[in-house]
């Protein structure tokens, strides 16, 4: 049985222009604002390290210990465990986003095998 091939055009049309919603893994950056997606976008951390995207980074809960942030994230082992945030990761300025927001890279080379990229500090979540 051979489709026509107007109705053939017709729903591969309709399959390749169909919406597609974006998703944010964790949650975290879902209902930003136009000025909160544009502070992310262009944050960076003091040594000039981009902070990328806002889905790329998570909401965190934090606390300060001897004058520098503490991030607690999951460790190796998936339990929470507290990380260091080196001060040249700390996003300088007023922040418009609602909570803390932490972005790093899995690594074997640092300490819990997190780097810490960039950390905004703000609410916790």
């Amino acid at each position: 049985m051979r489709v026509p091939t107007a109705l053939t055009l017709l729903l591969l049309t309709a399959a390749v222009t169909a919406p597609v919603q974006a998703r944010d893994m964790d949650g975290g950056s879902e209902g930003y604002t136009q000025e909160q997606r544009d502070f992310v976008r262009g944050a960076h951390s003091q040594n000039g390290i981009p902070c990328c995207d806002e889905a790329d980074g998570y909401d965190v809960q934090w606390f300060t210990k001897d004058d520098h942030y503490v991030v607690i994230l999951d460790g190796p082992d998936g339990k929470a465990m507290e990380f260091d945030v080196p001060p040249e990761a700390v996003v300088q300025g007023p922040s418009p986003l609602p909570r803390a927001r932490v972005w790093y890279i899995n690594t074997v080379s640092y300490p819990g095998g997190k780097y810490i990229r960039c950390f905004v500090p703000g609410a916790m979540y």
